[in-house]
């Protein structure tokens, strides 16, 4: 094992755990109360999921929406600003 990871302490795996369980606890919620919304990569070029969105949603849709889901899903704004 490197000598990096052996001076690790258990405790610190356990914070290195704790923010992403955070989020997931922060996006679970949400999603269970029927807020699956758009997050900020929806508008890009290449998303997966545009399908699923309403005709013309970049033209118009995400900019008008998208101050609305920042607020229902602050809790992972912080999440969306990880590199």
């Amino acid at each position: 094992m490197p000598p990096d990871v052996q001076a690790l302490s258990p405790y610190a795996y356990q914070n290195a755990f704790s923010l992403p369980l955070a989020f997931l606890a922060a996006a679970y919620s949400a999603f269970a109360a029927g807020k699956a919304l758009p997050g900020p990569g929806a508008a890009e070029e290449f998303n997966d999921f545009a399908f699923a969105l309403p005709g013309g949603a970049k033209e118009s849709y995400l900019d008008l929406v998208q101050p609305l889901v920042a607020a229902e899903l602050s809790d992972l704004a912080p999440l969306w600003e990880e590199p």
